[in-house]
């Protein structure tokens, strides 16, 4: 009897411990918040992050960037357009490449720098990003000033089907919503972030794979070399600025920049093709070698390490 009566008091126990798990208090949004970073290469606290960006602003094209970065080891990016992911930019250290299919070239550096800003002031968002020639590059993803935007108001807290925790709030501009998505369990690291339109057309961004310090795990490729590049492609080195050529190959960079996700959006939106970088394109060329572009995301897309 004494053992019947020890057996029960201690399932009675068990179940009691697991009742607590299971009632443990769920976090606020407020406490959700507070714990969201800003992603910086000049906060010491920040050894590393990974993240992916995707927009389809200005040029109603989907347009995917993936960034990481790890002190004194890695710094990569790569910009893909279309819902073929043909690559437009690529970086790898300092080496850089631009896949401009308006002309059939790619245009190879060594001195590149990438930049990318996001953040929400008192006036609206600020988003900039691409490719540059400096001997300073900013990262910045402000994911903290995100959730201070007046227009993103209210928020419903619910757990999706893998236990995350989704955070979904109203975007009084065009009837749009902002749903950011954390860990189910502590420390309550954001995973994703994204502001879309509740249906229709519309502006669309979003921040995903979140990942920061010893959680990255993206092994970055190296620059392929320029043999590895479709063969119907012209290959260009962008000229050495301790050559002489800075400024001529500032001015080029510069107009790299402009027109190659201008001719990727163009290729896909042909509201596009009246801009003065692409209005002499074949489009059936550039449509080509879009073609022939395609197989060389392969040789760029990083792999998970571990």
């Amino acid at each position: 009897m004494n053992g019947f009566i020890a057996r029960i008091a201690a399932v009675t126990c068990l179940l009691l411990a697991s009742a607590g798990r299971v009632s443990a208090a769920e976090p606020t949004v407020a406490e959700l918040i507070e714990k969201v970073p800003v992603l910086t290469t000049t906060d010491e606290s920040i050894t590393g992050f990974s993240f992916r960006f995707s927009v389809n602003m200005p040029y109603k094209v989907p347009v995917n960037t993936l960034i990481c970065w790890e002190k004194d080891k890695t710094v990569g990016m790569l910009t893909a357009a279309g819902e073929d992911y043909a690559p437009v930019w690529f970086l790898s250290g300092s080496d850089c490449a631009f896949f401009d299919i308006s002309t059939g070239t790619i245009a190879m550096g060594d001195d590149a720098r990438p930049n990318f800003r996001i953040h929400y002031t008192g006036e609206g968002m600020e988003l900039d990003y691409g490719l540059g020639r400096t001997d300073d590059y900013q990262l910045l993803v402000d994911l903290h000033s995100l959730f201070n935007n007046p227009d993103i108001t209210g928020g419903s807290l619910t757990r999706n089907e893998q236990g995350q925790l989704v955070l979904t709030s109203q975007v009084s501009e065009r009837g749009g919503q902002a749903v950011a998505t954390f860990d189910g369990h502590e420390p309550y690291r954001l995973r994703s972030f994204k502001i879309a339109p509740v249906s229709g057309d519309g502006p669309e961004m979003m921040l995903s794979n979140i990942r920061v310090n010893d959680e990255v795990a993206l092994k970055w490729p190296q620059m392929p070399d320029a043999n590895q590049f479709p063969q119907e492609f012209r290959i260009l080195t962008m000229p050495d600025a301790a050559a002489g050529t800075a400024i001529v190959d500032g001015i080029y960079l510069a107009e790299l920049m402009r027109r190659t996700p201008i001719a990727h959006a163009a290729l896909r939106n042909p509201e596009w093709r009246a801009a003065p970088q692409v209005q002499q394109t074949n489009w059936e060329a550039a449509a080509t070698h879009n073609t022939q572009i395609l197989p060389t995301l392969k040789l760029l897309l990083p792999t998970v390490d571990r």
